[in-house]
């Protein structure tokens, strides 16, 4: 009887001490990124495309697409509503 007790005892201890808290590491944990501003995007239109550049953090004009490299995503909408970012 005292075994039975006694292997119920560690194999408790065992199991209650594996399942700690405090293993988790900072490094495993994905944080998420501060958003410091956002911006919406007016792309009502497939004509009215709208150009962003990540280097202004702003909505810039583009008259052609080709040769103007100002820009980094292009947003505009489709038929049934989508936006769609397209990368440089």
């Amino acid at each position: 009887m005292k075994v039975k007790s006694l292997v119920a005892l560690v194999l408790g201890l065992f199991i209650f001490s594996s399942c700690n808290s405090s293993d988790d590491r900072e490094e495993d944990i994905a944080s998420a990124g501060e958003i410091k501003t956002h911006q919406v995007l007016d792309a009502r239109s497939y004509t009215n495309s709208v150009y962003f550049s990540f280097s202004k953090n702003e909505i810039v004009t583009v008259t052609d697409v080709q040769a103007d490299k100002n820009w980094d995503i292009i947003a505009y909408e489709l038929e049934n509503g989508e936006i769609i970012y397209i990368p440089e």
